[in-house]
Order: structure tokens, then sequence, then C-alpha cells
């Protein structure tokens, strides 16, 4: 699944780029922030990169993007899981379609209220039959 979609990315990125979408002179840098010390070197390098008024004038016209890389899940989303009789229960982060594809017999998911799910997730669950309860 996960080659299909990296497939269908890569075309539409040659798509976008053919039909003008996508601007070569679009400077694009990857990031990569797991946890509260990448966030703040990443920071820091934006204050040092705005000195120059060039690099600063290129960012505040969207000639300089900054991505993040494919990784993992940021380590504040990932989401705390909980298992008692069918139910799995997310108490907080982001829930993906890779954790909703892992759960084997979930008849339903309980879901605490600062909880989010990705559209795939969302996809995953309506295939699956599986019932979501909010917790109050």
């Amino acid at each position: 699944m996960e080659d299909i979609r990296s497939i269908v990315r890569e075309i539409l990125r040659e798509e976008l780029a053919r039909h003008g979408h996508g601007d070569a002179r679009v400077r694009r840098e990857k990031v990569s922030i797991r946890n509260n010390r990448d966030l703040n070197a990443f920071a820091l390098r934006v204050l040092e990169l705005s000195r120059s008024e060039d690099v600063a004038g290129q960012i505040r016209a969207g000639r300089l993007h900054f991505e993040l890389e494919d990784s993992p899940a940021v380590e504040h989303t990932r989401p705390q899981v909980g298992r008692s009789q069918g139910i799995v229960s997310f108490d907080r982060g982001l829930v993906t379609e890779k954790h909703i594809a892992r759960l084997d017999r979930a008849t339903s998911i309980s879901v605490a209220k600062g909880v989010c799910f990705t559209p795939l997730a969302k996809d995953e669950i309506r295939r699956k039959g599986i019932k979501i309860e909010r917790k109050t």
C-alpha cells in the first residue's frame, strides 16, 4: 500500500510541475523534527538564515520552502493506545491508517478529546466497520 502511495505522490509532483504548479525556482530544504530539541535547532537555523536580507526575502516570497523529512511520526503525535475486550483506546496523538491497519479484531475504538485521525485512517476505519466512541 505504501508503494502505491509513493508512486501516486511522484506522479502528482510530475504532473503539477508539468502544469506550472511546481516552480523550479523554489528551493526546498528538508527538515527533521523529532523532538523539542530539533524544533529549537530549526528555529535557530531560520533566525540565522534570516540575517541575510536576500534569504529572508526568499522565505517571505515563497522561494525557499521548508519540508518535513519523510520519517516516522513525530514523537509527541504518536497515539497512546490501550486495549481491553475488543475495544482499542486512543488517549492522545495522531492516529494514522497504519495504526488502524494493525488492529486485528477491534470492533470499536474509544477516543479521547484531543485525538485526531488522518483521512486515510478514517477510510480504514470505515473499511473495517469499526465504531468510534468519543470519551467525554
